[in-house]
């Protein structure tokens, strides 16, 4: 988990909100918030200092009062067949986003392969994270690790709504083994950097944890950038 920096705002006068009691902590909190170091005893019960950011508030964490973004639920389908209709959005076919047509493919590939460890660089507004949450959805034991360099409003509500999902607000060319728990990687989807020699690196440092039958799935890279930019610096 990556605690993100505050900059300090000149004080302002007290308002009735900002002099209003906590509300009380649930047990167990948010389990999104646990991790790295991070405990429900530790930040909640012992009010640690370094447990809060502009992300993971005690509202969010501990006491659950902080409206979530968005309640996603992610469970095993209770039809005949496939229930498809997250994937019902009438994309025009462009690039950037994943589109419907490519999120099926992706979606059935999970249903066979059933990998239990995916890695999806690029979280964006989250459609990707949420065409793997469902296509797992019957599988307790299987993760998404989602990576952006921003911490898209996405990514908070997927946290919050799946413990299966995990997301890391880093470069995907920081990808550490420890940030999967040392799983071994069965899917990895790569649709950040679009430039190939960003995907190149993340690769380079994904290919220990990778099983031998991996599945690579790259998304635009070396084509989006002729429409929508890299986003390097120029070299003047």
């Amino acid at each position: 988990r990556l605690l993100y920096r505050e900059v300090e705002a000149p004080a302002a006068a007290s308002s009735p909100e900002a002099n209003r009691p906590r509300a009380a902590v649930v047990e167990g909190g948010n389990p999104a918030c646990w991790r790295s170091g991070f405990t429900f005893q530790r930040c909640c019960k012992e009010e640690a200092e370094g447990c809060w950011d502009s992300s993971f508030t005690f509202e969010r964490c501990c006491s659950l009062t902080q409206k979530r973004v968005a309640d996603l639920e992610f469970r095993p389908s209770t039809a005949s067949h496939y229930d498809l209709t997250h994937l019902h959005r009438d994309n025009q076919p462009r690039l950037g986003p994943v589109q419907d047509d490519e999120a099926l493919l992706l979606y059935g590939i999970v249903r066979t392969v059933r990998p239990r460890t995916i890695v999806e660089f690029g979280t964006s507004h989250g459609f990707s994270a949420l065409n793997w949450l469902h296509a797992i959805a019957d599988d307790p034991d299987a993760r998404v690790y989602s990576y952006d360099i921003l911490p898209y409003p996405a990514a908070q509500a997927l946290e919050d709504s799946d413990p299966r999902f995990i997301f890391h607000g880093k470069s995907q060319a920081d990808f550490e083994a420890a940030d999967v728990e040392n799983r071994l990687v069965e899917l990895a989807f790569f649709d950040a950097g679009h430039l190939v020699e960003y995907s190149l690196r993340a690769f380079e440092r994904l290919l220990p944890s990778l099983t031998m039958n991996a599945i690579i799935a790259v998304h635009d890279t070396g084509l989006h950038v002729l429409d929508h930019g890299s986003g390097a610096p120029s070299e003047e």
